[in-house]
């Protein structure tokens, strides 16, 4: 629906697929109670740093989907890099880090579909955590943790 809202009325839109970098090995060993607390938290976490216009969601234990109505590439990279930063701080005692991929609409020309859209991001995240994770992708190009 916000595809169709942001083509209609001219407005970017960002779409966002947070991952859990080596969850098997990091968040994935914990007890089902304990993951389950831990992906409350990092879903609340991405709520207290998205507007309120935005909308997130949990996909499953490791991936976090955040639409970002009217927000263009580099703001929905600013966001993806505070999500990058800060979501690793919120349990307590368990060192994990998170990549995110990022697909954008201008908001001009031909609309991509939602699943395009959904594709692209999990395709920049899958290839930010081929290359160690703890990065944000939203190009062919990515870049590396503490750049750009």
């Amino acid at each position: 629906m916000e595809l169709k809202r942001s083509h209609r009325n001219h407005f970017p839109l960002a779409f966002l697929v947070v991952g859990i970098d080596r969850f098997q090995s990091t968040v994935g060993r914990l007890p089902p109670h304990q993951r389950s607390r831990v992906g409350a938290q990092i879903l609340g976490q991405i709520n207290d740093t998205i507007r309120e216009i935005d909308l997130a969601a949990a996909e499953g234990p490791d991936r976090f989907h955040v639409c970002l109505p009217q927000t263009d590439p580099d703001g929905a990279r600013l966001v993806a890099e505070r999500l990058r930063e800060r979501l690793p701080r919120v349990a307590s005692g368990i060192d994990f880090t998170v990549s995110v991929g990022l697909a954008s609409f201008e908001g001009s020309g031909s609309a991509p579909a939602f699943t395009g859209m959904l594709g692209e991001a999990y395709a920049r995240l899958e290839h930010g955590q081929a290359l160690g994770g703890d990065r944000v992708v939203s190009s062919a190009v990515p870049m590396a943790r503490g750049h750009g």
